[in-house]
């Protein structure tokens, strides 16, 4: 538990190379990680603006947001979005794996966050399951002995230029009370509600915001010399589909079946619309929650042996209107899901100071996911022939057909699935690092991973016209794995401040299944990904810590990427291991205080992530290539969300304004070339290069007391988080393109009040 302590002292650097993170499951400087690691201060998240995971990209130019919180590092990310696959990327917070999807919005708003890490390349040596693309790892605050106090803090924002009243506020409070004299519980909350950007203007009923609200209670105590008690226990809420199921049509053909719909709303498809419609319920409502303990000793060799047990839950039941349109297309779009992990992780680590240093455990998870799921609709088909054979959609008199229906349909089109998934993984771990002579340690990791998973399925019990994707039937499987993933490298100090590191890994990423089987398939396993990463990097800080220069080059290599892919055997599209690809690049971060209070950051990321092979991608409506129209080889093109160049900097200085007040003012700005957010880059879903910019300039008070004033995406660039084939439009032979917008997406002013106590 000595990383309590400094983690600690590291709360506020007083220079660029004092960072203090746990890249490697133990606190050390930044500048003497052999990984490449983005770490954003708790301070540095304040000044940029950033209140969540989905605003990160802000100052990790690595990783890419998009969609529903899906996460891209160095152009890799989840390509098939199912309960029944783990992410690519994966969240770790207060040293618990979020396995599930779900679990990221555990994470909610940030509050009392000492600081995140984004890891980029294969993690999951150290940190657990799924980490085949990268991390991202959420470190909170913990208690402080003989620390009576708190923070309170609300921030109010507006968008002009939203198409509501676009009204935000957030609030957060934390208070630190000692229990003994070494113990103490730190308490933590949040309140956060959004207006959304997009206006809904449907006869139907929903939330169309965003709420959230969170608490979080922490005790810590030192039982013995040596002994570490950690508790943590938290609770979350989150309602309203903004972000999420707001689609706006972006481009539609001009025979498209929407268009007299739209028009009779007044919603004219377009980059800036945002305006939806549709006569079905909206909604999205999340609860999670957990407990996790940790027990660590201290022995007096300085080897410390700890134990992490943590159990998470989640339960989310969503509906959004398919069709976003006042008629009946696809009004039903409903999925609950309810899901519960335990996790235990045993770990011992050597004393840091050692020539032969590193740590190794035993891990275990259960993972158990109950899904129910259907998509369903009328095709937009009037009401009045419906019940008619040969559609017998709600038909009341059955006979022989025709003219009777000898059936009563529900919809006319749809699909449903309902499975229970039991996943288990056991691991056994190690890392160390050996200084073979002075400066020049020797790094050897390797991880068996056992995974077991077991699922019970049923599909298409309803009944409907027309059968979207697959046969009404019921199937179960079980699949095992067994897997060696391994790291070996070096690293070399020319210097104290100057270390050069070269690094070999294996990433694995599990099995899983396809949650939609088509009948001429018999087995729903999907096999795992694996990764094979290069990377070598130097991490310097000259001038007494004025110049910082961190320069990293990588090239990942991909098989089995677990994909949604046209099956030419089975005539059908489903989930399965169906492509390969490469990444490769250089990541830079650039940090230069010239002089006193001013300080220059930049970062930035350069990168070349495509298919190597992908010969089951879906075409595209029209799309002219070798097998459409039906499926193409996607060999060659960029992996979806990956440009070519992002880049991110920031100017800031600070200044006394006598004994009690200091100030400062800030100024940022976000590059990112041209990216294309589908596989087979169907037109209209490439997103142009874009610069966003951002600003804020505040007061701080001696006396415990700040504010500040700012605006984020300065200059009102639109830019979605998220384009997309229309799927009605699709199915009908025509390219329609839908787009989310985030928070972000247009110019937002506020201010921000904290106090301290």
């Amino acid at each position: 538990m000595a990383q309590a302590t400094a983690e600690k002292e590291s709360a506020e650097p007083s220079a660029a190379d004092e960072i203090i993170v746990t890249a490697q499951r133990r606190s050390e400087r930044l500048q003497d990680v052999p990984v490449s690691v983005t770490a954003v201060t708790a301070s540095s998240l304040r000044s940029l603006g950033v209140n969540s995971l989905s605003q990160l990209n802000q100052a990790a130019p690595s990783l890419q947001v998009s969609g529903e919180n899906n996460f891209t590092i160095r152009g890799i990310g989840t390509l098939a979005f199912q309960q029944s696959l783990e992410a690519s990327v994966a969240i770790q917070q207060d040293e618990v794996n979020l396995v599930n999807p779900i679990l990221a919005g555990a994470v909610g708003a940030f509050f009392d966050v000492e600081r995140v890490e984004v890891l980029s390349g294969p993690q999951g040596m150290l940190f657990g399951k799924n980490a085949s693309a990268g991390l991202l790892n959420i470190v909170t605050r913990r208690p402080e002995f003989g620390v009576t106090g708190g923070t309170v803090e609300v921030e109010g924002v507006v968008r002009p230029t939203a198409a509501t009243e676009g009204l935000g506020i957030t609030g957060r409070g934390t208070l630190n009370l000692p229990v003994t004299e070494k113990s103490a519980l730190r308490i933590n909350a949040v309140y956060s509600s959004q207006d959304p950007v997009v206006k809904f203007i449907g006869s139907g009923k929903g939330d169309f915001g965003q709420d959230q609200w969170g608490i979080r209670a922490r005790f810590l105590a030192n039982l013995t010399e040596g002994l570490w008690f950690d508790v943590i226990a938290d609770y979350n809420r989150e309602k309203g589909i903004a972000t999420y199921f707001d689609r706006t049509y972006r481009t539609l053909a001009a025979n498209a079946d929407v268009n007299p719909l739209n028009a009779a709303l007044g919603i004219k498809a377009g980059p800036d619309n945002l305006l939806i419609g549709g006569n079905s319920n909206f909604y999205r409502n999340a609860k999670r929650g957990g407990l996790q303990a940790t027990l660590a000793y201290d022995l007096p060799s300085g080897i410390e042996i700890s134990n992490t047990i943590a159990w998470k839950a989640a339960s989310r039941e969503q509906n959004f209107d398919t069709d976003y349109t006042n008629s009946n297309g696809a009004d039903i779009n409903r999925s609950q899901t309810h899901f519960n992990q335990i996790t235990n992780e045993l770990r011992l680590a050597l004393p840091p100071s050692n020539r032969l240093t590193g740590q190794a455990g035993l891990f275990f998870y259960r993972g158990h996911t109950d899904v129910e799921a259907q998509l369903a609709g009328n095709n937009l088909f009037p009401s009045a022939i419906l019940p008619n054979f040969p559609f017998c959609v709600g038909a009341t008199v059955l006979g022989t057909a025709p003219p009777a229906c000898t059936v009563s349909n529900s919809y006319f089109l749809g699909q449903d699935r309902n499975y229970t998934l039991v996943s288990k993984s056991y691991a056994a771990f190690g890392q160390f690092t050996y200084e073979v002579v002075d400066n020049l340690k020797i790094i050897a990791g390797a991880r068996l991973t056992h995974d077991v998973l077991e699922i019970d399925a049923v599909q298409n019990m309803d009944r409907y016209f027309v059968t979207l994707g697959a046969a009404r039937r019921a199937f179960t499987a079980k699949t095992v794995n067994t897997d060696f993933s391994y790291k070996l490298g070096f690293q070399y100090n020319f210097a104290r401040d100057v270390m050069l590191y070269a690094t070999y890994s294996r990433g694995y990423k599990g099995p899983g299944f396809a949650d939609l089987l088509p009948a001429t398939v018999n087995s729903p396993v999907v096999k795992p990904e694996t990764n094979r990463n290069i990377e070598v990097g130097l991490k310097s800080t000259w001038m007494d810590g004025k110049l910082l220069i961190n320069i990293t080059a990588f090239r990942s290599k991909f098989k089995n990427l677990q994909v949604s892919s046209f099956n030419a055997a089975a005539a059908a599209d489903f989930v399965q291991n169906a492509a390969s690809a490469t990444s490769q690049g250089l990541e830079l971060l650039t940090v230069i205080r010239p002089a006193k209070g001013l300080t220059l950051t930049g970062s930035a990321t350069l990168l070349d992530s495509e298919f190597n092979d992908f010969p089951g991608a879906v075409c595209y409506p029209g799309q002219v290539a070798t097998g459409c129209p039906t499926a193409f080889n996607a060999r060659g093109l960029r992996t979806p969300v990956s440009p070519k160049l992002v880049a991110n900097g920031q100017i800031k200085y600070e200044w006394s304004l006598g004994d009690s007040l200091d100030a400062f003012v800030e100024g940022n700005i976000t590059h990112r070339s041209s990216q294309w957010f589908t596989i087979n880059q169907a037109p209209g879903t490439r997103l142009p290069a874009y610069d966003l910019l951002g600003a804020s300039i505040g007061v701080t008070s001696k006396a415990g007391w700040r504010v500040s004033a700012f605006c984020r995406n300065c200059t009102d660039k639109r830019v979605p988080t998220g384009l997309g084939l229309d799927p009605a439009e699709s199915v009908a032979g025509r390219i329609g393109i839908g787009q989310l917008f985030g928070f972000n997406s247009v110019r937002q002013i506020g201010v921000n009040l904290g106090i301290d106590f």
